[in-house]
């Protein structure tokens, strides 16, 4: 085996994301295997917007996205767009839901906003 492997094997036994892998992915604390359920868990939300770019899914996890902050900003877009406000005239209001993003009787999409998880 070469140096490289070894190495490679010994972050794997240590349940550690490898030097090499972090050089190209998102800053993460992260043991090896919930990062590479996260990497999964990534690429299937990116895949739903791939599929209709223009629709905003019913959940958005927060936790998921590279810059968070980018989302949040495009939503107060949509927002401006629609009621014809000055976008630097908007704020972010947040409403908690006391249901889970997997339940059923979720409501309906909000009229205005997204509903988020991952905070």
């Amino acid at each position: 085996m070469s140096e490289q492997m070894e190495m490679l094997m010994k972050d794997i036994n240590l349940n550690k994301v490898p030097a090499r892998w972090e050089k190209f992915a998102f800053p993460s604390m992260r043991g090896l295997g919930s990062w590479l359920d996260n990497i999964k868990q990534r690429i299937e939300q990116l895949s739903v917007w791939k599929d209709d770019p223009t629709k905003i899914p019913k959940v958005t996890f927060l936790n998921r996205l590279f810059n968070p902050n980018s989302f949040m900003t495009s939503i107060k877009q949509i927002f401006s767009r629609e009621h014809k406000i000055e976008l630097n005239k908007t704020d972010i209001q947040t409403e908690i839901l006391k249901k889970m993003y997997w339940e059923p009787d979720l409501p309906a999409d909000p009229k205005d906003g997204a509903y988020i998880f991952g905070f």
